[in-house]
């Protein structure tokens, strides 16, 4: 149960830090004014040219969401931190996913967004052992 209560835990700490990121990309490249700005098309030329300080607050984001996120449910988590903090990597990935599904970003930016939430919760698994444990 505790577990579960820390994947839940972590999986919204890892939203919250990548609507975060959100906002900070959305600081860097603003939306353009329009009534037909929320077509597939216009949405797509958007994120294709958006410039690479605003595509590094998407990266952060589920990079810092994988870390953070998975630090907290590691933390609550105290028998089952690596499969806790996993999981919310996992979940943070699935977003990225999502995301590359609705919104055509640049390659480099769907695959760095990919890789990094996994690698990064196991670094917060790591953090989260006590010296004693390891």
């Amino acid at each position: 149960m505790r577990t579960l209560i820390a994947v839940v835990l972590g999986s919204l700490v890892a939203a919250a830090v990548m609507v975060g990121a959100y906002h900070g990309y959305q600081r860097v490249y603003r939306l353009p004014a329009g009534p037909d700005f929320y077509t597939f098309s216009s949405l797509a030329a958007y994120a294709l040219a958006a410039p690479r300080q605003a595509l590094a607050w998407v990266i952060g984001g589920y990079a810092l969401a994988g870390l953070l996120g998975g630090l907290c449910a590691a933390f609550i988590a105290r028998s089952h931190r690596g499969g806790a903090a996993v999981t919310v990597g996992a979940v943070v990935m699935l977003a990225a996913i999502g995301l590359a599904a609705l919104v055509p970003f640049p390659a480099w930016v769907t695959v760095a967004s990919l890789l990094l939430p996994i690698p990064l919760a196991l670094v917060a698994t790591r953090l989260a052992t006590p010296r004693l444990e390891v």
